[in-house]
């Protein structure tokens, strides 16, 4: 019974100090949050197939944990393209507004 109680106490230590790992790691903490507040979405007023990156929070498009972010975004999304309905992405970095990426 006692060895039950250590192994059980010992499980829950770990994972308190992991949470706190976690939780003071502001790199950690900000990749959860852009992936959080960052999405791509359909945008009507460009076209019914032409996708944006919706920046909730208006991070500064130089941030590179924003810009990976979105390169895996892109990636996860661009597996679903098929020939006949494309993955199109208008500005995906906010850098060039004559760009879109297909």
């Amino acid at each position: 019974m006692k060895k039950k109680y250590y192994i059980i106490t010992g499980v829950i230590v770990l994972l308190l100090i992991a949470g706190i790992l976690v939780g003071t790691n502001d790199n950690t903490r900000d990749k959860i949050y852009l992936n959080y507040n960052t999405s791509i979405k359909v945008d009507e007023t460009k076209g019914e197939q032409i996708h944006v990156v919706d920046n909730k929070k208006d991070v500064s498009i130089w941030n590179l944990d924003l810009q990976n972010t979105i390169d895996k975004k892109i990636a996860k999304e661009g597996k679903k393209a098929t020939f006949d309905n494309p993955f199109i992405i208008y500005n995906p970095y906010g850098t060039n507004t004559c760009s879109v990426n297909v």
